[in-house]
């Protein structure tokens, strides 16, 4: 019985919102988000209103019914922070941002992922727009200088001769775990 407590108590904490301030303290809160803009508001069942908070005032914020938390980071060549999906956590981190462009009957949506190193830069990795600042092949270089001193992890990627974004992912999370991928993973090749 204790058990299946424990494990009602887990389920229902994953629900639960939070933020985690600057100095890396985490509260747990009821979120929303604000339409077109990049900031969230907050309230702590102690608060009569809630607060608009930003990249700047937050390291971090999960929203319960967002696939990721949102993490404050600054992109290459800019200067301030904004939110992005944190989708792997570890040695190495991988970021995503998705954009949407165009407008009624056409819009388009692009994905971009970025990687970082412990606390290195933000690197931009992969994308699926047809355009991108950097070649792929100077992309894939800098994912084979950041897992190069994992052999194991070096070897997979090198054998598996794939850019796509599930690979990306499957190489960045055995680095971080240590754990291979299966042999039976399919990934989809994507734009550059």
């Amino acid at each position: 019985m204790l058990l299946l407590c424990t494990v009602a108590y887990a389920a229902n904490a994953q629900k639960t919102d939070y933020i985690i301030t600057l100095q890396g303290d985490t509260v747990k809160c009821k979120i929303k988000r604000i339409l077109f803009s990049s900031s969230v508001k907050f309230k702590t069942d102690t608060m009569k209103e809630y607060q608009e908070v930003d990249a700047t005032s937050i390291k971090q914020y999960c929203f319960r019914k967002a696939k990721y938390p949102q993490r404050a980071v600054t992109l290459p060549n800019k200067k301030n922070p904004e939110f992005l999906s944190l989708v792997e956590e570890g040695k190495i981190n991988i970021y995503e941002k998705i954009v949407t462009s165009g407008g009624y009957p056409t819009s388009y949506t692009y994905t971009y992922w970025y990687v970082q190193k412990g606390t290195g830069p933000l690197v931009d990795i992969k994308s699926n727009a047809l355009i991108n600042r950097r070649s792929r092949s100077d992309r894939q270089e800098d994912l084979i200088a950041l897992i190069n001193d994992n052999s194991a992890v070096l070897d997979q990627y090198k054998a598996a001769d794939s850019f796509s974004f599930d690979q990306i992912k499957s190489t960045i999370h055995f680095y971080n775990t240590g754990e291979a991928p299966k042999k039976s993973e399919e990934t989809t090749e994507e734009v550059s």
